[in-house]
């Protein structure tokens, strides 16, 4: 496995994958070049530490239209995922912080192609970590 370190955060990708900074989009991408689908993840910065319930308030739109959500606790970084189907479009999410750091991931795929790569992907999400310089302080 290859390590790829964003701005705040670093994760390891199996060999057939890669990831590059989109700086038109302000996230970082990380797919199989030969895959069906991509990872993309974004960092913010808030003004206070964050909190499960925080990360609950920010997906709250999603919770109300049903979400399942499955804690993942990953060491420093903590939170939730849920999937979903849309437009035969398979989605899915990722809520993690650490500190004042919130991790936003997204995964999508056609949903023809969904198991087709589900355990690279969470291999690869289940690596996330923040970086020493990430702001864990209040």
């Amino acid at each position: 496995m290859k390590i790829y370190q964003g701005k705040y955060f670093s994760v390891k990708l199996p060999a057939n994958w890669d990831a590059e900074f989109d700086a038109e989009e302000g996230i970082d991408v990380v797919y199989n070049p030969e895959g069906f689908g991509e990872i993309q993840i974004s960092a913010v910065i808030h003004q206070e530490q964050l909190t499960s319930n925080d990360l609950m308030h920010i997906a709250e739109e999603d919770l109300q239209a049903g979400a399942i959500l499955q804690e993942m606790n990953l060491g420093e970084l903590n939170g939730f995922w849920f999937d979903y189907v849309v437009d035969a479009e398979y989605w899915c999410e990722w809520y993690l912080c650490s500190g004042r750091l919130m991790l936003f991931a997204t995964y999508s795929c056609p949903l023809k192609d969904e198991a087709k790569e589900f355990s690279e992907v969470d291999l690869i999400m289940r690596t996330l970590r923040p970086l020493d310089h990430s702001p864990n302080d209040a």
